[in-house]
This record gives C-alpha cells, sequence and structure tokens, in this order.
C-alpha cells in the first residue's frame, strides 16, 4: 500500500538468461532431435532383436517338421525333399 504522495520507482533491472538453450530456442530443438536419434537407435534394436526371435522360431519349426516327419516313417531323402518344395 502507497500514500498518496508516494511513487515507486525502479531501480534496477536485472536479466538472466538460462545460457544456451535461450538463445532462439536452439536448446529444445538439440533435445528434440537427440530424443529422435534415441527414437531411431531404440527402432532399429528392435528390429534386429525381432529378426534373431524370427530366425530361431524358423530353426525351431524346422526342427519340428523333420522330427514329425521321421516319426511318420519318411526317409532323410524324402524329407529333405519335401522341406524343399515347402520353401
Amino acid at each position: 500500500m502507497l500514500y498518496p504522495d508516494e511513487e515507486l520507482e525502479i531501480r534496477r533491472i536485472e536479466y538472466g538468461s538460462p545460457g544456451f538453450k535461450d538463445l532462439a530456442g536452439l536448446g529444445d530443438i538439440v533435445g528434440h532431435i537427440m530424443e529422435f536419434i534415441f527414437r531411431l537407435i531404440e527402432h532399429r534394436s528392435r528390429r534386429e532383436k525381432r529378426k534373431l526371435e524370427n530366425d530361431r522360431l524358423r530353426i525351431e519349426n524346422a526342427r519340428e517338421f523333420v522330427q514329425l516327419a521321421k516319426e511318420c516313417g519318411y526317409t532323410e531323402a524324402d524329407i529333405r525333399k519335401n522341406y524343399a518344395m515347402l520353401k
């Protein structure tokens, strides 16, 4: 509260910058680019893991196919011939 004859007076103005981030918003842009790069790396890593998992399942299926064929009485030559036709 001020008395009627009093006035407020500005004696000093201080401005503080948080640093490089404040310069034209570059800090935000750099942060978004970094996040994008991390997501690309993560995506590639997941893709390689999925490929390995698919390869593992393909080998497992082939083994089960061979085992089933042997149980049904097929010879090695018959199994190879039929498996090559399935590909």
